[in-house]
């Protein structure tokens, strides 16, 4: 990519290499799953803008205090899609939990009408 440094690949370093060396050092994030941008929550042919961001930002700030794990907040416009890890649902089963999970969200004004929850299907 053009104007892109990249210099651990430059030093032929790959993934597996960085998390290796990442745990000999004693680094706490040697295993940390990785994270797509932010960017990429928010639907194909909407605008990218800061207040988008910052409601899928909220949101899965949010919902990360209940679930742990890979949680995902697609932002469709009118329409917020949830995504959440298999062994997570059981918990949405909790509805106080629930109920203040959209309590917080409506305090944060997010505007997002609809929430959506869907498994993770990791590598599809």
């Amino acid at each position: 990519m053009a104007g892109v440094s990249s210099p651990l690949l430059e030093a032929g370093l790959t993934k597996q290499d960085i998390r290796r060396l990442s745990k000999e050092w004693g680094l706490p994030t040697y295993n940390k799953p990785s994270a797509a941008c932010l960017s990429s929550r928010i639907a194909y042919g909407l605008p990218v803008t800061a207040e988008r961001l910052k409601q899928v930002e909220t949101a899965e700030a949010l919902l990360k205090k209940n679930f742990s794990g890979q949680i995902r907040v697609r932002h469709h416009g009118n329409l917020a899609r949830i995504e959440l890890q298999l062994e997570q649902f059981a918990s949405l089963a909790n509805l106080v939990t629930t109920n203040e999970i959209v309590s917080e969200i409506k305090k944060k004004d997010l505007r997002m009408l609809r929430w959506i929850f869907r498994v993770i299907r990791w590598g599809v």
